[in-house]
């Protein structure tokens, strides 16, 4: 399966001009109307020349990439860059389909963590190593686009003091306080929201640590649609969250996942 991440201007990942990424393809891209200018773009060993003429947006899109190996991508002048896409191919193995009383479950591993992106520093070291994206420091946000009626996030909370905060579509922002907090810390549901309505909606989980260093590692999101058959049957959220927990078992037991941090 993949899937695009977006990451947009303002953010430190954009300003400090240079990307770290996993991923199979890049699009990077300026706003339309700026100058006409020269520019680089530096792609691992790769460097690409060329003239931005105002009337386009697009800087440069990639050749398939290999996902196992960490990419670097810079531009300059970095004041071009507004925008980058990557596309993340997660494969065939974390693609879970359950059949829900004529209802579907789908998830999906994968998220973009808008500040420092570190495959290196992981909550629990060596179970994600070179997959997971590191965020620190307060106001650190994981947003993920979706299309469904429900959602659960999974993840760790690493002390008391990570305080976190989350929104779907920007109403109404939840504030959580962690409590008995266990070594090593469990996956447990960061998050849950139901009776969202079809289309498309944006989650965000803002870090808000009390005082001292915040992280939080979200594991993966579970994401429920209802079916489109005439006749099929609403599922309440305690049912939902029944069948996910029989899932983040199966996920727990050999899958591959990425992970994300704030």
């Amino acid at each position: 399966m993949k899937f695009n991440v977006t990451i947009a201007s303002p953010s430190p990942l954009i300003s400090s001009g240079s990307l770290i990424f996993n991923g199979t393809m890049i699009w990077l891209y300026t706003a339309l109307g700026t100058e006409q200018v020269g520019y680089f773009v530096y792609l691992d060993s790769l460097t690409f020349v060329s003239i931005h003429f105002p009337q386009f947006d697009l800087l440069y899109d990639s050749l398939p990439l290999d996902p196992n190996k960490e990419h670097t991508a810079t531009v300059q002048p970095i004041r071009l860059l507004e925008s980058v896409i990557v596309e993340m191919d997660l494969g065939d193995e974390v693609d879970i389909m359950m059949s829900m009383d004529d209802g579907q479950l789908f998830e999906q591993d994968g998220f973009v963590a808008m500040g420092t992106w570190n495959t290196d520093s992981c909550l629990r070291a060596g179970r994600a190593a070179g997959m997971c994206h590191v965020s620190e420091g307060s106001g650190s946000i994981i947003s993920y686009t979706f299309e469904g009626d429900a959602i659960t996030l999974w993840g760790i909370v690493e002390n008391s003091n990570s305080l976190y905060q989350v929104s779907v579509d920007g109403v109404q922002p939840v504030l959580y306080t962690p409590s008995n907090i266990t070594t090593p810390p469990p996956i447990i549901v960061l998050a849950h929201y139901s009776n969202l309505g079809p289309g498309s909606h944006t989650i965000r989980l803002t870090s808000l640590p009390k005082d001292g260093k915040s992280r939080i590692e979200v594991d993966y999101a579970q994401v429920y649609t209802k079916s489109s058959i005439a006749g099929s049957v609403e599922i309440a959220s305690s049912n939902i969250i029944t069948d996910y927990s029989r899932t983040q078992h199966s996920i727990k037991h050999g899958l591959p996942s990425r992970h994300a941090f704030l």
